[in-house]
């Protein structure tokens, strides 16, 4: 992933981090284990990892669902979205 803050990525392309997260996609476990660090970190929720490895607690089923749980928090404690949220609201 590489970027240093959630705003960094659209909303999309952290849907698409979270799918290849959930279908462990990675050639080997580190690489796995560091997406999985990056994720939760640039993701703020308090729940960290108990997103991916509890999402049943949180009514997760999807990649999406994922990432609107992380989306709704942070608004409701004033942190920032994603990129494309910013773009939407300059347009």
């Amino acid at each position: 992933m590489e970027r240093i803050s959630l705003q960094d990525f659209t909303e999309q392309e952290f849907v698409n981090i979270a799918r290849k997260i959930l279908l462990a996609d990675f050639e080997t476990t580190e690489g796995l284990l560091q997406a999985v660090t990056e994720f939760v970190l640039l993701a703020g929720h308090p729940a960290g990892t108990d997103l991916i490895l509890y999402p049943q607690d949180f009514n997760i089923s999807t990649p999406q669902s994922m990432v609107d749980v992380i989306k709704s928090w942070r608004t409701q404690h004033g942190l920032p979205g994603f990129r494309d949220d910013y773009l939407a609201i300059a347009l």
